[in-house]
């Protein structure tokens, strides 16, 4: 209807352009209105800024038609947040081990000045506990150790750090700490105030920093009061309004540049001489005298989520002097970063999604091979003497799935295959399933380990029709590069496909039929693989 809406009105001013044309030609000057001797707009300049305007939306369109659908993207991405809240599968080798129930308030950590003491331990190591580690590592941030949005967490910067140091060899158990928007006070706390120190007992912290960081509690009130919304944003924010109803692909962009200019502005604010003050006596000064009073190896890692140089070095330096000041290594990784990124052939991946700049596949990666590289160079006397580690027998074995109401359990596994019974969740359950980039519903299982797959085979007493796609590491890049390969639709209650490809297999998307909608679908998983088809 609108397009229909703009034809029409493009046709009636390109006629009023040419009546205007000929009435000039014979002398005279027509207006738009002509009310007892008054004559106000110019019909020429009426019909031209008409035209003008008509042309921009449809432009606009074409545009919004041709970029990536972020609206739908948008959508799908708070999905995947609200599915990976709060993972807590009791499994050996589970991603996400239950300390913490239900999901997280913004005074989980705060509350009236009580510490809760409890803490987001995310255990994944070689063993259950970690006694037999020869070496036991802590990853300490925010969402971006978190994994916010990653459908597979086993992509997670601290999981990948696992999984290099076992292929190069040495014996060690890593576990992730974290929880989206945690600053450094907030690690202090879990450090100081809780008994995660004990419970873990590491042989190095490995802090992440990330521009917000040195947010604090006590100056809130502060950050607040140097807030201001010019006059000209508070104008644009209109336009851009009625673009985002029109072409939400380029109104989330033009949006998007209106949130990040605000952003910068209060990432500034954290480095600026009276925060970073306050930032010492509160944080950096406390947790060294900790670290050291615990005799515990503690360093910082920068986590860069833009390759630009001259725009990073406008928050990590400042930082880096200030806790190396204080005794606590801090290396910044930006020019290795950029260094990565600088080919091209990981750009894709950089971001978790089209819409959120989280570490995607690419960056987890990175920051695992620098970590790597860090602990071998610096603290390799922690790490020990390789061992044959990488080498060992690993089950094909399910440690993730979305959504958690999946409740995927194992019936057997071996280094051979693995059996897991899953319940595919009813259609009319809220957030229960994924959409993109496959344009169709669907759950997803993730290995523990990536699996060289033989064969899938899924079965259930009420299942009509399955179609599965796979995402697998690209050894090229050393990653899983979030490549949907379709292994196309099978029909019956007993669905069988073959993975002919050398590609090692991360994750199982399913898409499920049954006549029976109102009910979860009991199936039955089966994959089976060669042998010494599953490593890290």
């Amino acid at each position: 209807m609108l397009l229909v809406v703009i034809a029409i009105w493009f046709l009636i001013n390109t006629a009023l352009l040419i009546a205007s044309r000929k009435t000039i030609r014979s002398g005279g000057t027509p207006y738009l209105i002509n009310v007892k001797g008054k004559r106000l707009i110019p019909l020429m300049s009426w019909a031209l800024l008409s035209l003008i305007l008509v042309i921009s939306f449809i432009a606009l369109k074409i545009t919004d038609v041709s970029i990536t659908d972020y609206s739908d993207w948008q959508q799908e991405n708070q999905t995947r947040i609200m599915m990976t809240a709060d993972k807590t599968y009791p499994t050996a080798e589970a991603v996400r081990i239950g300390i913490r129930e239900g999901s997280v308030p913004e005074d989980y950590f705060i509350s009236d000045g009580i510490i809760h003491l409890d803490y987001p331990l995310t255990r994944l190591s070689a063993n259950n506990d970690g006694s037999s580690s020869g070496c036991r590592i802590a990853v300490l941030g925010d969402s971006f150790v978190w994994g916010q949005s990653l459908i597979n967490q086993n992509s997670v910067m601290y999981r990948q750090l696992y999984y290099e140091l076992t292929r190069r060899g040495y014996n060690c158990s890593v576990w992730g700490i974290g929880v989206g928007g945690a600053s450094t006070f907030d690690e202090y706390l879990w450090l100081a105030e809780s008994s995660l120190l004990e419970d873990i007992k590491p042989d190095i912290l490995l802090i992440g920093y990330v521009r917000n960081d040195p947010e604090l509690q006590s100056r809130q009130d502060a950050y607040q009061a140097e807030k201001t919304d010019s006059f000209a944003k508070k104008i644009l924010a209109y336009p851009i309004g009625a673009i985002n109803d029109y072409c939400p692909n380029v109104g989330y962009l033009l949006a998007n540049r209106l949130q990040s200019s605000d952003y910068m502005a209060l990432n500034l604010r954290y480095v600026s001489a009276e925060n970073l003050a306050a930032y010492t006596e509160e944080v950096v000064k406390p947790l060294s005298e900790l670290t050291k009073a615990k005799g515990i190896e503690t360093v910082f890692v920068s986590f860069p989520r833009i390759t630009e140089k001259a725009y990073n070095n406008k928050f990590y330096p400042p930082v880096k002097a200030l806790f190396e000041q204080y005794g606590i290594p801090f290396f910044d990784c930006t020019p290795e970063y950029t260094a990565f990124f600088s080919s091209g052939d990981h750009a894709a991946n950089a971001a978790v999604n089209p819409v959120d700049l989280h570490p995607g596949t690419a960056s987890n990666r990175f920051f695992s091979l620098y970590m790597a590289d860090l602990l071998e160079a610096e603290y390799g006397y922690l790490l020990g003497e390789r061992s044959i580690a990488g080498e060992q027998i690993y089950n094909v074995s399910i440690n993730d799935w979305l959504p958690q109401r999946l409740n995927v359990t194992e019936e057997s596994v071996s280094p051979n295959a693995g059996v897991f019974h899953l319940e595919y969740p009813t259609v009319t359950e809220a957030n229960s399933f994924l959409y993109l980039p496959v344009n169709k519903a669907h759950v997803a299982v993730s290995f523990a380990y990536p699996v060289d797959v033989a064969g899938i085979t899924l079965e259930g007493d009420r299942l009509e029709s399955a179609e599965i796609w796979c995402n697998t590491i690209n050894e090229a890049l050393g990653y899983d590069d979030l490549r949907y390969a379709s292994l196309g639709s099978q029909q019956g209650n007993i669905c069988v496909w073959n993975d002919d490809t050398d590609d090692r297999v991360t994750t199982i998307f399913i898409h499920a039929e049954t006549a029976v909608t109102n009910e979860p679908l009991p199936l039955r998983l089966t994959v089976t693989c060669a042998d010494g088809g599953v490593r890290p």
